[in-house]
């Protein structure tokens, strides 16, 4: 039977961390290899690890200096031994028969990438995103415009099954803290002729409202975002995919207009002078939604910040009721 290497970045999460490994302890499919990388946690993470190593073999508890969780995945797939390589966050978890669906749905299609829908959970609200149970085959080109547009299935790397191979060129970019996954998946998707996607909530993505909270404070996140859009759309030129290519950066570019509009701060405003320009060549790929969006920011910044701060405060207070 191949082995399935499952890489688990941990930083700092000693209360979710158990919950996480023993979803995957108790896969269907037993011959797993357990990768947990302690990445530097100052919190009770790392005993919480060696009292769930000492009870089963196939895990493998590595620690390392702080480095990020591109460096913690890197790590983990310098260090795999298996045929396949999947990825779980340290705060989610799994359905049990998560890695028997992806590994049988990779033998009967023959391809080198299964994957599945999943769920967000958010407290105790958990709301399924598809879990339809239909199959979908695609072929190259229609797998990379789902990935570009965010159509039919999501770009994180952690609902998906690799085949091991994949990754002899690929590395996680330990420069950028967002979307690197997306980068990695247009990598490898990009390698291979067809891959197969179920639409089965078997992954449950725990919601984090703090980091969604802060991210509405810096413009660093955008940056990253568009940063990982314009890559992709290099590698997507004259490609039948181009065109979603380009509209994701038009849409990214338009969204870091909206941060550096909301911060105004002096360095934003700086900065929104020089993508002022470039937004006005990429109106001819916006939405209606987008265009108003556009010249409202364009026209009367000032309104736009004093809307959304009332829209902010109505959002926190829904995230903290007390």
């Amino acid at each position: 039977m191949d082995k399935i290497s499952v890489i688990v970045p941990a930083y700092n999460c000693q209360d979710t961390i158990e919950r996480c490994i023993k979803s995957i302890q108790n896969q269907t499919y037993k011959n797993l290899e357990i990768i947990v990388v302690n990445d530097g946690s100052t919190d009770n993470t790392e005993a919480v690890l060696f009292a769930l190593q000492s009870n089963d073999e196939r895990i493998k508890v590595i620690s390392i200096p702080n480095g990020g969780v591109s460096h913690a995945r890197n790590t983990g797939l310098d260090n795999s031994t298996g045929d396949y390589i999947t990825f779980v966050d340290s705060d989610d978890y799994i359905d049990k028969e998560m890695y028997d669906i992806l590994y049988n749905l990779i033998k009967e299609y023959d391809v080198k990438i299964a994957h599945c829908s999943y769920k967000n959970v958010d407290g105790e609200a958990i709301v399924s995103v598809g879990d339809t149970g239909d199959i979908t085959v695609q072929n190259h080109d229609e797998a990379m415009m789902c990935l570009l547009s965010g159509k039919l299935f999501s770009g994180g790397i952690w609902n998906k099954l690799y085949k091991k191979e994949l990754f002899t060129d690929i590395r996680f970019d330990e420069s950028i803290r967002i979307n690197e996954d997306v980068l990695a998946n247009f990598e490898l998707f990009d390698l291979v002729d067809k891959s197969v996607f179920v639409d089965m909530a078997l992954y449950s993505y725990v919601v984090n409202n703090d980091s969604a909270t802060h991210s509405m404070r810096t413009s660093e996140g955008p940056e990253q975002v568009l940063y990982v859009a314009k890559k992709m759309q290099e590698k997507s030129l004259n490609k039948p995919y181009q065109n979603e290519a380009d509209y994701r950066v038009a849409y990214l570019s338009l969204n870091l207009y909206k941060s550096y509009v909301l911060l105004n701060n002096s360095d934003e405003k700086s900065k929104r002078k020089s993508i002022k320009k470039t937004l006005k060549s990429y109106k001819a790929l916006f939405t209606k939604k987008d265009k108003l969006n556009y010249y409202l920011l364009i026209i009367v910044p000032s309104i736009y910040r004093l809307a959304f701060r009332v829209y902010d405060k109505k959002r926190v207070k829904q995230l903290d009721p007390s």
